[in-house]
């Protein structure tokens, strides 16, 4: 499919400003499609809609999400190896648990060491 599209991987964190940036330093003349995420709104898009795009932003754990794995299944008639299944289940546990760590270490900042034995007591670490 011929296209003169721009596809841009964007931190899932940095999705929003990247856009903004995007359209103000290269000006209001291109046409810039944004998918967040894997939902009915890109089920919805036609493939003209990225072709006719100077550039489409998603976020990279777009393409790992379980939804667009399962998507990719069904329309290819295939299912995905199990070792890529793995990989994908341990990169969701791995960012669980660097967000458990952002929170606690958020509560230790706010109130110290108490409000971090709290967080654990009321946030348990994720597991396997």
């Amino acid at each position: 499919i011929p296209t003169r599209a721009t596809l841009v991987l964007v931190p899932p964190n940095l999705f929003e400003q990247w856009a903004r940036e995007c359209a103000k330093f290269l000006g209001s003349g291109l046409n810039i499609v944004k998918i967040p995420i894997f939902n009915s709104k890109f089920k919805n898009m036609c493939v003209k809609d990225i072709a006719d795009a100077d550039i489409v932003f998603v976020p990279y754990r777009f393409f790992l999400s379980e939804a667009y794995r399962k998507y990719c299944d069904e329309l290819v008639g295939v299912q995905v190896p199990v070792e890529m299944q793995i990989i994908t289940a341990d990169m969701q546990w791995n960012a669980e648990v660097c967000r458990w760590h952002r929170g606690l270490h958020a509560a230790r900042d706010r109130g110290g060491y108490d409000a971090a034995e709290e967080y654990r007591r009321t946030h348990p670490m994720p597991r396997r």
